[in-house]
């Protein structure tokens, strides 16, 4: 018997990958810009578009080390706690192979369906200290996403740009237009939120 926490229990990119979406259909960063576009007038400058590094946003940023850091702490203690419950249930399953020519078929029933009572038990705890850290990190990961939009969109609104990219996406980026707010970004984001706390709720535990 091998029973093991989930080896990619949260991923933080997933957290921001709604970022980008949320980004380009918020209408703060749809701008119009009127002074420099006449309605109706097709123009190459109509289209201002700024970019942001996620990636960089994910691994420099003091809150998203810091919610690696503790979810990566609680992700140590559950796998060392589970790691002696699985020794303990080995060393009883061991036990009751010894012990089965000693007992009745009564006997023996009765202490394998509690043996099996205690491995269901070990199952449940794993599944609800996944499912609690997993939502743990998604709420701490929800703080950081909307403290990166917030500050995307005080800057596209400072530089004009109407639609922010991540810079994953465009092929060509004429760096002399300084459209990359990554740094910005960054700064801002580790004066406004330097720290998120990862609160795990375990379902069906009692307080």
């Amino acid at each position: 018997m091998k029973i093991k926490m989930k080896s990619n229990i949260f991923k933080p990119a997933l957290g921001l990958a709604l970022l980008i979406g949320t980004t380009l259909h918020n209408p703060v960063l749809h701008a119009t810009n009127e002074a420099g576009v006449k309605q109706g007038k097709a123009s190459t400058d109509a289209l201002l578009i700024g970019i942001l590094d996620i990636n960089r946003i994910l691994n420099e940023s003091k809150a998203a080390k810091a919610l690696n850091t503790q979810m990566d702490s609680y992700r140590k203690t559950y796998q060392d706690e589970i790691r002696k419950h699985e020794q303990a249930l080995r060393e009883n399953e061991a036990k009751l192979v010894e012990e089965q020519k000693n007992l009745s078929p009564n006997d023996f029933e009765k202490k394998r369906k509690d043996f099996e009572k205690e491995v269901a038990e070990l199952q449940k705890s794993v599944m609800a200290k996944d499912t609690g850290l997993k939502e743990a990190g998604q709420i701490a990961m929800e703080d950081i996403r909307k403290a990166v939009v917030d500050i995307t969109q005080k800057i596209a609104r400072e530089k004009g740009f109407k639609i922010v990219l991540p810079s994953s996406i465009p092929v060509y980026i004429d760096e002399s237009n300084n459209v990359d707010i990554t740094d910005r970004v960054l700064k801002g984001l580790d004066q406004k939120l330097p720290k998120v706390d990862v609160v795990v709720k375990i379902p069906g535990k009692k307080k």
